[in-house]
């Protein structure tokens, strides 16, 4: 009853030559990676997040999202994440690294499959600072992320 569909998509926020960071995002990654907006099919009740300032190491940031354990130890997975694969979780975390001129930035939430596309979340005040991307590490369970810094699409959304 809830459920919304993809009616089209609307535009890809996808810079002509965005400058790379590549200790955070491989370039093909990246290209992978940039976020769409979509029309759904009916109207959503909630408001859009506010689009915040530009992600700032040692910022308090949050993930929502849906994980599930897939390539992580069901322990590990547990441990992290109570509650069944699947369900809405907040991963919090820090910024661990804004380059200035670069489009995305890592931070140290705990996150798993599931979570890509998430909104990175600034704990302060509630703006969207990030949408994520990837994981790393997922031998310890992904301890840290990368993500899309979105200031750097506010003027196209």
């Amino acid at each position: 009853a809830h459920e919304r569909r993809v009616k089209r998509i609307l535009k890809t926020l996808r810079p002509e030559k965005p400058p790379l960071h590549k200790d955070v995002l491989p370039p093909d990654l990246l290209e992978q990676c940039w976020p769409v907006l979509l029309e759904l099919d009916r109207t959503v009740d909630v408001p859009p997040l506010k689009i915040g300032r530009a992600p700032t190491t040692g910022q308090r940031v949050a993930i929502l999202g849906f994980p599930f354990s897939v390539s992580m130890a069901d322990d590990i997975f547990a441990q992290r994440f109570a509650g069944a694969s699947g369900e809405l979780h907040v991963m919090a975390g820090s910024v661990v690294s804004a380059p200035p001129k670069a489009f995305a930035f890592d931070y140290d939430c705990f996150t798993a499959a599931g979570t890509g596309g998430a909104p990175v979340v600034n704990v302060d005040d509630g703006t969207l600072i990030g949408m994520h991307v990837t994981g790393t590490n997922p031998e310890k369970g992904f301890e840290r992320g990368a993500g899309i810094a979105m200031h750097r699409f506010a003027d196209e959304i």
